[in-house]
């Protein structure tokens, strides 16, 4: 039914972008070439020429591959026009906001606060300069996780909820002005809420630092329940603000917008996954804590800069990295995203296509 399938989003759903981006900075600061950014530890796809915040494949990258378009998704976006990006259908950047922009600072390559044009409102006008959006086209969005987290930091260091929901209200309007911006051409829309993050291992009280030990914050949420009382409060404010988007837009858009609702459903969600992941390995999965930790390191010999996701070191002897839920504090691994990308295809399939396209939720071996 779809002509097109096209993604805005962060991390979640980047498949190296934030790369793509940062490296066109550099080259313009430097000279081409001089210095390089790439991704690196497990964040690390031999199999792939996009890598991804994760040991595999993303989530939207399994979406399209259900949908029948051709694989891999390029990265595209403001700042990514060039060769290698060129028909890019990914528009989701590594640490993108709502709210606001965010900037990169390396200081080897005098690179100093330099602003990405990685916002929502950013992606929404790249992809509406680039493409010419119908009513035949898929459009998810996959945003507000880095939002409600950076909502979450600030209401811990003020200890004032209202600051968390000025950076929440932002947000929205930012994200109902992008969602009004691609309705109007009348596409479809699939919009993803953010998870229930209460389950992350930061506030689970399990996020682990480099030496293997529950970090500050974790200690900070087991000694006092009742900031956790108050982090799901701000969590739920934002669903609701997101959700009242939603209704808003289906009066005047019908059923060209719908929802993915990972928040009221992330615990089935990662109930069902763990079983799954039971039945095709026959071992328990942690996610609980974090399988490992990030770090941008420099090597300067080569001039180059990784982003990588490094392995705890109590873990490498002991545990398989796909025996975890999180690669890292919020970003699952392969199977996790190979079995979300199923549940989407499947709510993509009860929206707009037909259930007898929907496909089982079986882990397929990678």
């Amino acid at each position: 039914m779809f002509n097109n399938f096209y993604v805005l989003g962060n991390s979640l759903s980047d498949g190296g972008a934030y790369n793509s981006i940062v490296q066109v900075l550099l080259d313009l600061e430097n000279g081409k070439n001089k210095f390089k950014y790439k991704f690196g530890g497990n964040f690390k796809n031999e199999k792939s020429q996009f890598y991804s915040y994760s040991n595999g494949m993303t989530a939207v990258e399994w979406i399209n591959i259900y949908l029948g378009f051709s694989s891999p998704m390029k990265p595209s976006g403001y700042l990514m026009i060039n060769e290698y990006n060129l028909n890019g259908r990914n528009f989701a950047v590594g640490g993108a906001r709502a709210y606001r922009d965010i900037s990169v600072t390396l200081n080897e390559a005098n690179l100093i606060d330099k602003m990405l044009k990685a916002d929502i409102i950013t992606q929404t006008q790249s992809l509406l300069e680039q493409k010419n959006i119908t009513k035949n086209d898929l459009i998810l969005f996959e945003i507000g996780g880095n939002d409600l987290l950076d909502s979450i930091k600030i209401f811990l260091n003020t200890k004032n909820i209202n600051d968390a929901y000025e950076i929440l209200n932002k947000a929205v309007i930012n994200i109902k002005k992008s969602l009004d911006m691609i309705l109007i051409k009348g596409s479809k829309v699939l919009y993803t809420t953010t998870s229930d993050i209460q389950y992350i291992p930061l506030l689970q009280g399990s996020e682990l630092d480099e030496n293997g030990n529950l970090n500050a914050i974790s200690k900070l949420i087991i000694s006092n329940p009742k900031i956790q009382d108050l982090i799901y409060k701000i969590t739920e404010y934002f669903y609701i603000k997101i959700i009242e988007v939603i209704d808003d837009l289906k009066i005047t858009y019908k059923d060209s917008i719908n929802t993915f609702d990972l928040f009221k459903n992330f615990k089935t969600i990662l109930d069902e996954y763990c079983y799954q992941y039971k039945l095709k390995f026959n071992k328990d999965v942690n996610f609980k804590n974090n399988y490992g930790l990030d770090k941008i390191e420099y090597d300067k010999n080569k001039k180059t800069y990784y982003n990588k996701n490094l392995t705890l070191e109590k873990h490498i002897i002991n545990h398989n990295i796909d025996d975890f839920f999180y690669i890292d504090n919020v970003h699952p691994t392969r199977y996790v995203h190979q079995f979300v990308g199923k549940k989407i295809y499947n709510k993509i399939c009860e929206y707009w296509l037909s259930t007898n396209d929907m496909i089982d939720l079986e882990i397929d071996l990678i």
